[in-house]
């Protein structure tokens, strides 16, 4: 099963695309859904950041971003700017070396970030967010054959932390001089 949860899990997607034979289950080649996810992470670093928003605005945005966040499947509501709806070959190379130089480029950026079209101003983390979502969506639409010989990243060796939460260290407490207990 395939969860893109970090931007690890990203780029081991990425790998397993030049790594594995892939086709699309979608209507958009492959390097129509790749050109998406690394022109949505593009825009988020280059597009402008000028307008503000209203009060009001602000809270509807911040309410949406926080809907989007929250919702643990796709939505088929949600838009995704951009996405071609008509199919267009190209070459999947080229658009897997964009998408891994976006990441890259994300990775290093600091801000300031561009606005969102429906969240409005967005902060690095939540701009990951956008992105991972938006991603696990897109690239759920490649079929990958023999993905069950790698594991991904998040799902490898995961710590046990009810382990580390749980575990009690019980030390006998030094009794001083003149201390009652």
């Amino acid at each position: 099963m395939r969860k893109i949860n970090t931007i690890n899990d990203l780029e081991f997607e990425c790998g397993l695309l030049e790594k594995c034979n892939h086709k699309t289950k979608s209507k958009i080649s492959v390097s129509q859904l790749l050109n998406s996810v690394a022109e949505g992470i593009e825009s988020s670093i280059t597009g402008s950041s000028d307008k503000t928003d209203s009060f009001i605005s602000k809270i509807i945005k911040n309410f949406k971003l926080k809907k989007f966040s929250s919702q643990a499947s796709w939505d088929p509501k949600w838009k995704i700017h951009g996405v071609p709806t008509e199919f267009s070959e190209g070459d999947w190379k080229d658009s897997l070396v964009r998408l891994k130089t976006s990441i890259t480029a994300f990775k290093l950026h600091s801000g300031p970030f561009a606005n969102h079209p429906d969240f409005g101003q967005l902060d690095k983390p939540s701009w990951e967010i956008v992105h991972l979502k938006v991603a696990d969506y897109l690239l759920g639409q490649i079929e990958i054959e023999g993905r069950e010989k790698f594991q991904q990243p998040s799902a490898a060796n995961p710590k046990n932390k009810k382990y580390y939460k749980n575990k009690k260290f019980h030390h006998k407490k030094k009794k001083f001089k003149g201390e009652k207990h």
